[in-house]
């Protein structure tokens, strides 16, 4: 499969509602206002807004790049598309933190973002997150790492819990009994959702609560991380893998009554056992055997 360029990514969100309308931005138009060429007409404004509102940073970024656009028009775009008052002039001063309108760049930065990120767009980003943070309008979910509450309120829409953990603490994967519950093999809902990653936590915190929700972070060897899918915004382990990793992290599997076996490939998990040490090997054996031999013989595949 052909590989997207940044440029192209970035137009097809703009083009979003009308992509093989006449009116859609093209690749031609969209370079020349990079480039700073030419100022966008109000069809251009508009759809340049929309991909400056769903496209992160880091996409924007790689767009301006392969347009050979730089940052000083970069800024001056996002002047024109976010920040002109009822009398279409431009109210944002970058070299003035105190005249820069927080509900602007707010629009601008993704709903989960980084100090770093907010660094390449404003000189004082210290200064600008800790007025945000005192207006109520992001929340410092982990050191350096923001929750974008105005993005989100105004979208009524929310990162989900395991997109949250994926961006705090990279590689990582969702698994035991949160993946579990995912995947319907869980019926019951845990209170805290596991993140197995390959980074020591020395440094870091293990342990992360938002709202009513508990991100756990668990160290795991790299010979043994994997068995996940990429799933939006993060990685979900599979249903054999989450159970295997019960057993290897916590050193117990939940009980076989509260499981739904038929969400289970019991001889893919017999396999994949055998990849961890033997005492995982035995539990996984002593689970299995649990199980009614009308019922294995049923969920066997």
């Amino acid at each position: 499969m052909e590989k997207v360029s940044s440029l192209t990514a970035f137009l097809n969100v703009c083009n979003t509602n009308y992509p093989d309308h006449p009116a859609a931005l093209t690749r031609k138009a969209a370079m020349e206002i990079l480039r700073g060429r030419r100022r966008p007409n109000d069809i251009e404004c508009a759809q340049l807004s929309r991909g400056f509102d769903d496209c992160s940073i880091e996409q924007i970024f790689r767009a301006m790049r392969e347009a050979r656009g730089n940052m000083k028009q970069l800024k001056e775009l996002f002047k024109l598309l976010c920040v002109t008052d009822a009398d279409g002039e431009i109210n944002m001063f970058w070299d003035d933190p105190a005249r820069v309108e927080t509900t602007k760049l707010l629009r601008f930065l993704p709903p989960l973002f980084k100090t770093v990120q907010v660094r390449r767009l404003h000189p004082h980003a210290e200064a600008w997150l800790k007025r945000a943070g005192k207006q109520g309008v992001i929340r410092e979910i982990d050191d350096g790492h923001f929750l974008n509450e105005f993005k989100c309120k105004m979208a009524d829409k929310w990162p989900e819990i395991e997109d949250v953990s994926f961006f705090l603490r990279k590689p990582s994967y969702v698994t035991q009994e949160w993946a579990l519950l995912i995947h319907g093999v869980l019926g019951q809902c845990p209170y805290t959702c596991t993140a197995a990653t390959l980074k020591s936590s020395t440094d870091r915190r293990n342990e992360v609560i938002i709202d009513d929700y508990r991100i756990l972070y668990s160290e795991i060897e790299k010979d043994l991380f994997w068995g996940f899918d990429k799933n939006g915004g993060h990685y979900m382990a599979t249903p054999e893998k989450a159970l295997l990793d019960c057993a290897y992290l916590d050193n117990r599997i939940p009980f076989a009554d509260e499981l739904e076996y038929e969400m289970l490939d019991l001889t893919k998990l017999t396999t994949l056992a055998a990849k961890f040490p033997v005492r995982v090997q035995k539990m996984i054996a002593e689970f299995v055997e649990m199980i009614p031999e009308y019922e294995r013989l049923r969920w066997i595949r």
